[in-house]
């Protein structure tokens, strides 16, 4: 289930300051068994998310509204997130970006968000199956060797952190066309 609200907060000399606020709740249940020579291996796993985000788009300057016409038009924005994972813990996502059109054919993007993300809830508590006697091709070395594999999931593994920056130019030198 997601709740979504949007709107306008108050404005400013250039432009409305809006946000959009979102709240949602989930829940996954998976059950697993694995019969492998007669020993047989079950995996249950259950996670029930409950998250949150705001979203603030602040207007800096407005050519069409003369403030700060030299700049052209900016605007910021800025956006916070936490997802709490029952089996996992809290989990957080924080942006930032700008958006800039210092004269009308002429727009630049660009925006920071540094993410954690958990593994999947198979990936931390499938069972474990080990499978003897793999053939398995060593495309380094050249050989072929006969080993015994462990699959499976694993409780002990943390959030992975992502950060990611976008930047983005577009250029449209004439109104009139596409």
């Amino acid at each position: 289930i997601d709740a979504v609200a949007n709107g306008r907060l108050f404005a400013l000399p250039a432009g409305d300051v809006s946000t959009t606020l979102k709240l949602g709740a989930e829940t996954a249940d998976f059950d697993s068994r694995s019969d492998r020579a007669g020993f047989a291996q079950r995996g249950q796993v259950a996670r029930d998310t409950v998250n949150g985000q705001v979203n603030v788009d602040l207007p800096i300057a407005s050519r069409s509204k003369d403030v700060l016409p030299f700049l052209g038009t900016l605007s910021a924005n800025f956006n916070l997130a936490q997802d709490h994972l029952s089996d996992f813990g809290t989990l957080t996502t924080l942006g930032c970006g700008a958006n800039w059109a210092p004269i009308p054919a002429v727009r630049l993007i660009a925006s920071v968000t540094d993410t954690d993300q958990a593994p999947t809830a198979q990936q931390l508590g499938n069972p474990s199956i080990t499978t003897p006697n793999v053939r398995v091709f060593d495309y380094v070395q050249g050989t072929t060797a006969t080993v015994t594999t462990i699959s499976g999931g694993n409780p002990g593994l943390s959030a992975d952190n992502n950060r990611v920056t976008k930047l983005g130019l577009t250029v449209k030198p004439w109104a009139g066309r596409e």
